[in-house]
C-alpha cells in the first residue's frame, strides 16, 4: 500500500482567519475603518504639530518687533482725535480768508467820496470808523454792505458833523475854506461767522 506522505506543514490557522474574517464582513469594515483613521489621525498630528511650530516661530519675530509698532488699542479715540483735528483746521483756514473776504467786500461798497479810517473784526463782528463829506453816502455805503451778501448786518452806530477849515497857510490872505465832513462807525455783523 502507498502511503502518501506530506511533507509540508500544515496551516490550520490560517484557513480559520481566513474563515473568520470571511463570516463577518462588519468587522473586517470596523478594522479596516480604524486603521484608517489612525492613519489620518497619525498625518494630521504630524501637521498640527508642524504648524504650531511655525506659529511659535512667527510669534516671537512678532515680539521682537513690537517696539516697532503703533499701538491700535485706541484706534477709534485717535480716529475721532483726527477727525476733530480737521475740521478744527478747516476752522481755522476759514477763520484766515474771512477778514480778506470782509475786507474786499468792504472795498467794493465804498463810496467814491467815503474814507475808511479804522477797523476792527472782534468774534464776528467788523467794527468800521470813516469820514464821508455827506450824509447820504453813508446810507448808501450801509445799503451797499447790506446789498453784497457777506454781512448778515449793518447796524450805524454813530454819526458826527465835523467842520474841518482847508486852506494854504503860507498865503498872505488867508483864504480859507470851510467843509463839512460826517464821521460814522457802523457794527456789521458776518455772515455765516459763529461767535467763539
Amino acid at each position: 500500500m502507498k502511503t502518501e506522505i506530506n511533507l509540508l506543514p500544515i496551516q490550520i490557522h490560517k484557513k480559520k482567519r481566513k474563515k473568520f474574517l470571511k463570516k463577518n464582513p462588519f468587522l473586517s469594515i470596523v478594522l479596516g475603518t480604524i486603521v484608517l483613521f489612525l492613519i489620518v489621525y497619525g498625518i494630521l498630528s504630524v501637521m498640527n504639530q508642524n504648524r504650531l511650530e511655525e506659529i511659535k516661530q512667527v510669534e516671537e519675530v512678532i515680539k521682537d518687533q513690537s517696539g516697532c509698532q503703533i499701538p491700535y488699542e485706541n484706534l477709534t479715540a485717535q480716529n475721532e482725535l483726527l477727525a476733530y483735528r480737521e475740521k478744527l483746521l478747516e476752522v481755522m483756514n476759514l477763520n484766515k480768508e474771512m477778514p480778506l473776504k470782509v475786507l474786499v467786500g468792504v472795498q467794493d461798497a465804498v463810496p467814491s467820496g467815503t474814507e475808511i479810517v479804522d477797523y476792527q473784526f472782534k468774534e464776528n463782528v467788523l467794527i468800521l470808523a470813516g469820514n464821508t463829506r455827506n450824509q447820504e453816502e453813508i446810507l448808501e455805503f450801509r445799503k451797499d454792505l447790506m446789498v453784497s451778501g457777506i454781512f448778515e448786518n449793518v447796524i450805524i452806530q454813530n454819526t458826527i458833523k465835523k467842520q474841518i477849515t482847508q486852506g494854504a497857510n503860507n498865503d498872505a490872505i488867508g483864504n480859507a475854506k470851510k467843509e463839512n465832513v460826517w464821521d460814522f462807525i457802523f457794527e456789521i455783523e458776518l455772515l455765516g461767522v459763529e461767535a467763539s
